[in-house]
This record gives structure tokens, C-alpha cells and sequence, in this order.
């Protein structure tokens, strides 16, 4: 499923759209990093509704490619 991650940009200013039972959120990609795989930090207790998807990096077993987003 987070295959197609590596393909987001935030200079084309992709969207994520996050669909629940009742509702669907869409969020606009406004930061990319390529993080170690043992750094947490990037994981913080926001008041804002955000969205941080984290992910492994092919043939890279020490990074991490994250993903943050604001909803819109």
C-alpha cells in the first residue's frame, strides 16, 4: 500500500485523501524526509490536524521515508 509513496512530491503539490466510514479527509503534502530508521522525533503530539506516514525505503534498511501533510 505505501509503495506509491515514493513517488509523492510536495513540489506537485500532491493530496492525500484519507476515507473513513463517514467522511473522507484530504490532506496537501507539505514536507518530505528521508529519516533514520531509529529516529522517532519526527513523531510529535500536535493540536493540529496533520498526517505523518512513515515508511521503509527499497534497498535502504536504514532509512525511513516520511511523509507529513496538513489537512485542507
Amino acid at each position: 500500500f505505501f509503495k506509491v509513496l515514493s513517488y509523492v512530491s510536495s513540489s506537485l503539490k500532491n493530496t492525500l485523501t484519507y476515507i473513513l466510514v463517514l467522511r473522507s479527509v484530504t490532506f496537501k503534502v507539505n514536507e518530505l524526509l528521508i529519516i533514520e530508521n531509529d529516529n522517532w522525533n519526527i513523531l510529535s503530539n500536535e493540536h493540529n490536524t496533520n498526517l505523518t506516514l512513515i515508511t521503509c525505503m527499497e534497498n535502504q534498511p536504514n532509512l525511513r521515508r516520511c511523509i507529513k501533510a496538513i489537512e485542507i
